[in-house]
């Protein structure tokens, strides 16, 4: 079954859950692909300022890492009690001010009925933390972007799900503005 979602900033990503393979039949694992394209950074050193064609690396301490992690997870659980209630206002108003403006509750619900008619369990980031690749990065604009995979389990083997996050501070406080999540096994989008 192939659920496509549009990307909320602009583009379009899907997940794809493979069809189930015939009774007997082992799913193949899921291969590696990389998460939704987002142009390789260039790294500015360390205490040099990013510039339009260089990044920093958003974790350099224990604390960043577990803040990063945090966020994504977070943004998971949100997304996912979401589709199990079919109520987006709490999604929404956690994210930050642009993505509330071009996202209304209802678009947001008719954006998600694929993920929440089939079941899909992002929920399953508290305990299957998702992967990071590449490095979690700070852009020139010190927008927080995050891109990897999370594995979640199905009853027929495990889906791998790509993901591209983006958060803004907004008054101190790390918020959502972009989200994509496509199915990594297949490339699909």
């Amino acid at each position: 079954m192939r659920l496509a979602i549009p990307l909320l900033a602009a583009a379009v990503a899907s997940l794809a859950l493979g069809a189930a393979p015939a009774r007997g039949q082992a799913a193949p694992p899921p291969a590696a692909s990389p998460a939704p394209a987002v142009a390789a950074p260039r790294v500015a050193p360390a205490g040099v300022p990013a510039t339009a064609s260089t990044v920093r690396p958003a974790v350099q301490s224990a604390g960043d890492a577990v803040l990063v992690r945090r966020l994504v997870v977070q943004t998971f659980v949100a997304l996912h009690q979401a589709n199990e209630t079919g109520d987006y206002s709490t999604f929404r108003a956690l994210a930050a001010p642009a993505f509330q403006a071009r996202n209304e509750v209802a678009a947001l619900a008719r954006t998600f009925a694929p993920l929440r008619e089939a079941g899909v369990d992002l929920g399953i980031a508290v305990v299957s933390p998702p992967t990071f690749t590449p490095a979690p990065f700070l852009d020139a604009d010190d927008r927080l972007r995050v891109q990897g995979t999370l594995a979640i389990p199905q009853p027929n083997g495990t889906a791998l799900a790509a993901y591209a996050m983006t958060f803004v501070s907004v008054s101190g406080v790390w918020r959502l503005q972009e989200i994509a999540v496509r199915d990594a096994s297949t490339g699909n989008r």
